[in-house]
């Protein structure tokens, strides 16, 4: 939930640019792959977190085979990424529901990975039947760096390293790939911030105020402390919700200062000496 005064939430004059405020190359390492398919699909046979038959839980390295109702391809490794499959059950109405892929795995920075579905069954017991557009691209003959525009594209980056893992083409009833947002994009600006911090604090350490301390405040606290920690700033204001400051070329700076509360507790055991504690 963005707070309304640090200006990010959409009101009746402003609509909220996410993408365009936090940018990113690609999806989340630990994304979960959605599906809305028509009709519902069931999990018979697929591996999934909750079953009553163990062995659908347990038995993960099958979700890695290409006979697996649903595959997650790396392409680069040609290998099948183990993952479950599951529906998300809390929209009221199963026609809500939303088919889940759950890597197992953390998937890699920067990496290309394709989605695959074939041999579902829709809840009658019936082949579930491929869009329309798909089927056509899926239909059409070609190989790798054959075809025009979004054909060739198909036919290229996703039908033929599916071909190559030994997945017949004709037996997809859906397909796609994705790419998985690189290391700087996922963490570049919070490692900058840090490399920073460091460097101020290796400089001098943080100043420290005492603003109260009490004396026995119950009986497990033998003195407590409360304080404030001058630390630099790397957001736009010190309020929660802000963006961070950024210097011409990007690349978050510092800011000034800002002062953090702190409570020190000190237990009777440290306070007393009687028990040895860390320094």
């Amino acid at each position: 939930v963005m707070p309304y005064q640090a200006g990010l939430a959409p009101s009746a004059e402003t609509a909220l640019d996410f993408p365009g405020s936090f940018a990113s190359d690609g999806f989340g390492i630990t994304q979960q792959i959605a599906i809305k398919i028509p009709g519902g699909v069931t999990l018979t046979d697929l591996v999934q977190p909750f079953a009553n038959d163990v062995s659908l839980t347990t038995d993960i390295d099958r979700s890695a085979t290409k006979t697996h109702g649903t595959l997650l391809l790396d392409t680069v490794t040609g290998q099948f990424v183990p993952h479950f499959a599951d529906l998300d059950t809390l929209p009221p109405e199963p026609k809500d529901h939303l088919f889940m892929l759950r890597p197992a795995v953390r998937l890699e920075p920067g990496r290309r990975y394709v989605v695959a579905l074939h041999g579902l069954k829709s809840p009658q017991g019936s082949l579930i039947v491929p869009p329309k557009t798909f089927a056509d691209l899926r239909d059409a003959e070609g190989g790798a760096g054959t075809g025009q525009g979004r054909q060739m594209y198909w036919n290229t980056n996703i039908f033929a390293p599916l071909q190559a893992a030994g997945v017949a083409r004709q037996s997809l009833q859906l397909a796609w790939d994705f790419t998985v947002q690189s290391k700087n994009s996922a963490m570049g600006d919070m490692l900058a911030v840090r490399d920073q911090a460091l460097a101020v604090f290796a400089a001098a350490p943080p100043a420290v105020t005492i603003l109260s301390v009490t004396e026995d405040p119950d009986q497990y606290i033998a003195r407590r402390v409360e304080g404030e920690l001058t630390v630099p700033l790397y957001m736009q204001a010190p309020e929660a919700g802000t963006f961070l400051k950024r210097d011409a070329t990007g690349k978050p700076v510092q800011n000034g200062t800002a002062q953090v509360p702190f409570t020190l507790l000190i237990p009777p055991s440290v306070w007393s000496g009687k028990v040895a504690a860390p320094a």
